[in-house]
C-alpha cells in the first residue's frame, strides 16, 4: 500500500512538472499555462493593453486552450487562437 502511494505521488509530481514546463515555444503546446504565458508576453510589450482577457477568451472559444479536438489538425497551422495566416 505504501509503495502504491509513493508511486502515485511520484507520478503526480512528474505530471505537474511537465505541465509547468509548458511554454509558448513548445510545438503544439496547449493548456492554461501556455495561453497565460503568451498573453503576459504580449501585455509586457505594451501591445493590446487593457484587453480585459480578450486574448484568453478567444483562445478558449476557438480551441479550449488548445485542448479541443482538431486544434492541431493536419494542414492547418492556426494554433490555439486558430489564426489564419
Amino acid at each position: 500500500m505504501l509503495l502504491i502511494l509513493v508511486l502515485v505521488g511520484l507520478a503526480a509530481q512528474f505530471v505537474s512538472k511537465c505541465d509547468a514546463c509548458a511554454d509558448p515555444y513548445t510545438p503544439k503546446g496547449k493548456g492554461n499555462a501556455v495561453v497565460a504565458e503568451v498573453v503576459n508576453k504580449i501585455n509586457n510589450l505594451g501591445i493590446f493593453p487593457n484587453d480585459h482577457k480578450f486574448l484568453c477568451r478567444v483562445a478558449w472559444v476557438e480551441s479550449k486552450y488548445g485542448q479541443a479536438r482538431g486544434t492541431y489538425r493536419s494542414g492547418y497551422y492556426g494554433g490555439i487562437w486558430q489564426v489564419k495566416i
